[in-house]
């Protein structure tokens, strides 16, 4: 079978990409070219999108391409839509004619973050654009019968080279503006001596690639369809998951400083999601996805050392 990833440059897509290699033809589709991307395409541009799409001819596609940025959303509102939603409207279309099956990867951002604790069948009341985009093509996969929309939240995971280049700038700033990056960002400061201002009030449920390997293999392998919530099943503040780290590595906890000043406005309160619907119908056990495991996962020394 034929699977298409889209964003298969980003932190998600190339995970995606190399996890699957063994059991799929698969296809990279991104702007940029790089070792996970087999289709350089622009997909602001519905008629490129498209001409691939038709020259692939995908059995499954795993839309994750987009653009994440809170700020940059705002102020290319326009590009935004066209990436984040006029897209998926295309694959939708495709997949209808084809038969394609279709998971989407979508965010907790769909939340407003004023009650926390959001079920697969909570109602989406998005504050920022992003989340706008976000929900409006969970809307268009709703119209799909065999689509999977899977919301997911704070991912990260191994650092790539490009990764690393834009790390090296992040950590002269108090302010961390890749929030992909986060773990790093905390660990190279204190192994710096250097304050990491965190907030304590924003609330999330970080995810890493391995858990959103692990679910979409098995939405897949059991042909399921519907809403799951792919996140830990713990959440927390950025501020408690920087002490965690620093508990972690050895390092001193005073450097982490509560400060709600380096919160945007375009960012929700508390978009902890409710995952126990999800891990039943994929069998994952909570046990294994505490944060304290999915940090250790993350293997932050060996991933630190080459910056």
């Amino acid at each position: 079978m034929k699977l298409l990833i889209t964003g298969s440059a980003g932190l998600i897509g190339s995970a995606l990409h190399k996890f699957f290699q063994t059991r799929f033809n698969v296809c990279g589709l991104d702007v940029l070219k790089t070792d996970t991307v087999d289709y350089v395409v622009d997909i602001s541009s519905v008629e490129k999108l498209r001409i691939a799409l038709e020259e692939i001819k995908p059995d499954i596609i795993i839309h994750a391409a987009v653009i994440k940025s809170l700020v940059a959303c705002e102020k290319e509102r326009q590009l935004c839509w066209s990436v984040n939603t006029e897209s998926t409207i295309e694959i939708v279309r495709f997949a209808k004619e084809s038969a394609a099956k279709v998971i989407y990867i979508s965010s907790d951002m769909v939340f407003d973050g004023k009650k926390g604790d959001y079920s697969e069948t909570d109602e989406p009341h998005p504050i920022n654009w992003y989340g706008t985009t976000k929900h409006s093509s969970e809307e268009e996969l709703a119209r799909l019968e065999n689509s999977a929309i899977c919301r997911t939240a704070f991912v990260f995971w191994d650092l790539t080279e490009k990764d690393k280049d834009v790390l090296k700038k992040e950590i002269l700033s108090e302010v961390l503006d890749n929030q992909s990056l986060f773990p790093y960002y905390v660990f190279a400061r204190l192994m710096q001596g250097k304050l990491v201002r965190l907030s304590d009030t924003t609330i999330s449920s970080p995810t890493t690639t391995l858990l959103l390997q692990k679910g979409i293999e098995r939405i897949i392998d059991r042909s399921l369809a519907g809403i799951f919530h792919i996140a830990s099943c713990e959440s927390t503040s950025r501020y408690k998951l920087g002490l965690a780290i620093a508990t972690l590595v050895g390092a001193d906890p005073s450097l982490i400083i509560k400060d709600e000043s380096v919160v945007s406005e375009l960012r929700p309160k508390d978009l902890s999601l409710n995952v126990g619907k999800t891990y039943k119908l994929l069998d994952i056990n909570p046990s294994d996805l505490t944060i304290e495991k999915l940090l250790l996962s993350l293997n932050l020394d060996n991933n630190i050392i080459t910056i």
